[in-house]
């Protein structure tokens, strides 16, 4: 079975977004098998795709951890932004 899951963050500006998205791109290149991982910044948002074959109900929760893996990254990515500025 093959799932995707979109997240769709939208960020204070185009800079912010980019900035998350450099921040979580060595993150990105190591994931499970049978799984993609794609970022876009379009705009003001950043946008993760996830997309992946399941072929054991044991990776159902393998997706919902890359989920949220993301999701964690992201806020301590903004956290370090707003230090920051």
């Amino acid at each position: 079975m093959r799932f995707s899951v979109i997240i769709n963050l939208g960020l204070d500006d185009v800079d912010t977004a980019k900035a998350v998205s450099n921040a979580l791109r060595p993150d990105d290149v190591d994931v499970p098998e049978g799984f993609s991982l794609r970022s876009y910044v379009i705009n003001d948002s950043l946008i993760y795709v996830v997309d992946a074959n399941i072929d054991d109900s044991k990776k159902i929760l393998t997706l919902n951890n890359v989920v949220d893996d993301i999701l964690r990254h992201t806020i301590l990515a903004l956290s370090s932004i707003k230090i920051s500025r």
